[in-house]
């Protein structure tokens, strides 16, 4: 759970022989810096939970943070993770039902995208919906707080509430067997201890701290019949019809509709065949019909519908009518390194290392239009929209006029060692007339040197970088 300064930082370790230590490195870069106190962990494999929680955390950084174990064979780390103490919501793609139209909240922590809805979570631990609600699925259950996580279906939600249990509204308060009632806001009696939810089109996922996973909701293609003995899972995804788990050792499984490769029968497009040797998964999603992975290296993984690009095949969603394969299991060759993966109703979002994002797939709706952003947070894909958490603006602790520019041309800019963010402005004059504004230009990296290409135009512009340092 994240607070307006504070958060508590969640991980999951497995020891494999004797006991260990486990403990979280942090700071406002991939480097760290700061360390939280260790935690003692006895011996077994079987994964275990591991919390930190950090205080005094300022406003406007992104902070990251990975889990480091160590015993007597080997020290390794975990993946690197990020979060924000306030920031806001950056919608695009469809907006029909309003569902892009995030009303200007700010204090946001957490994102997430339904089909025709969206939902933020504050750093007050309350969560503010909005779009299609007339399932109720927009409608916030009054008094709801204390809430740590929170995921968003086809016509219901999800709040995974700081004492481990779930709180679920909207379709699905009864269980008929038919659209859209399948039990999927009915949580099951007892549910505790859950550290992760996620929300399909008629169905849930739990992953509990002991690595165990309860589903519940539709099952009429054994999406919530968990695989007998699945254990040590650290991260569950719920698709159209599918389910996913990442387990400690890197390995996906899934299973429900496509376990087999039949488009012919409107749901089976092998989202449910892991590829052979699909290893060194660090994440997961899913979409309506397809399966996404993000290995250690920063590679994506894709598989299941649209592994061509061909929406006029006649193959459709059963529900929407909407082509299935729009090419959202090509993955990009110019993708590069990756953060964070999220699975839309019939495309793929990626959140690159560098901060930016990514989308390829269906556009019909501008799902894969995503805007220019820098120092994204998180990201959620919904049917056809697209949301990003950005961080509030960063204080600005230094600024350096650089030089100025006539129609174009290159700028090497100086970036300090203790540099953390950086935006570059421009004016077109100099002294008391000067109006920085946001160049909306982004740095490329190249053996420590940063270069930014500025844009030509008739008139002379000054440039200047402005960065924040901790």
């Amino acid at each position: 759970s994240i607070s307006s300064n504070g958060a508590m930082l969640n991980g999951m370790a497995t020891c494999n022989a004797g006991s260990a230590s486990a403990w979280f490195e942090w700071g406002t870069t991939t480097s760290y810096g700061h360390r939280a106190g260790a935690t003692n962990l006895a011996g077994g494999v079987n994964v275990i939970m591991v919390r930190n929680g950090l205080s005094g955390l300022p406003q406007g950084y992104v902070y990251h943070y990975h889990l480091v174990a160590s015993n007597a064979v080997s020290v390794v780390s975990g993946a690197d993770q990020q979060f924000t103490v306030g920031g806001t919501a950056m919608p695009w793609g469809n907006n029909a039902d309003g569902e892009a139209n995030p009303q200007g909240v700010t204090n946001v922590v957490a994102v997430s995208a339904g089909y025709f809805h969206s939902m933020t979570l504050m750093n007050d631990g309350t969560v503010v919906a909005w779009g299609y609600n007339a399932d109720g699925q927009a409608t916030v259950p009054a008094g709801l707080q204390n809430v740590a996580a929170i995921s968003a279906g086809y016509l219901h939600s999800l709040a995974l509430m700081n004492d481990g249990t779930i709180t679920a509204w909207g379709a699905g308060t009864t269980d008929t067997e038919t659209p859209p009632n399948f039990g999927q806001s009915i949580v099951p009696a007892g549910l505790s201890n859950v550290v992760a939810c996620s929300a399909g089109s008629y169905h849930n996922l739990a992953l509990r701290s002991d690595g165990t996973v309860v589903a519940w909701g539709d099952n009429l293609h054994g999406q919530a019949t968990v695989p007998a003995g699945l254990s040590n899972v650290v991260a569950v995804a719920a698709g159209e019809y599918h389910s996913l788990a990442l387990k400690n050792d890197g390995t996906v499984v899934a299973w429900g509709s496509g376990k087999v490769n039949s488009p012919s029968d409107g749901r089976d497009y092998g989202q449910a065949i892991v590829p052979s040797g699909l290893s060194s998964v660090v994440a997961i999603a899913a979409g309506a019909y397809h399966s996404l992975a993000l290995r250690k290296t920063g590679s994506v993984v894709a598989w299941g519908a649209g592994t061509v690009n061909n929406p006029s095949d006649g193959y459709t969603d059963p529900n929407t009518g909407i082509s299935v394969d729009d090419g959202q299991s090509i993955v990009p060759g110019s993708l590069g390194s990756t953060t964070q993966v999220s699975g839309g109703g019939f495309f793929s979002m990626a959140l690159r290392t560098i901060g930016d994002v990514a989308a390829w797939g269906d556009n019909q709706v501008g799902e894969t239009n995503v805007p220019s952003l820098t120092r994204t947070v998180s990201i959620a894909s919904g049917l056809g929209h697209g949301l990003a958490l950005m961080p509030s603006s960063l204080p600005v602790t230094n600024s350096v006029s650089i030089q100025s520019l006539f129609s174009g041309g290159s700028l090497v800019l100086t970036w300090p060692a203790d540099a953390v963010a950086y935006t570059i402005e421009s004016s077109p004059v100099l002294g008391t007339g000067a109006h920085w504004t946001a160049a909306g230009i982004m740095a490329t990296e190249n053996g420590g040197a940063f270069t930014a290409t500025i844009p030509g135009g008739p008139f002379t512009k000054f440039y200047r970088l402005r960065f924040s340092a901790e």
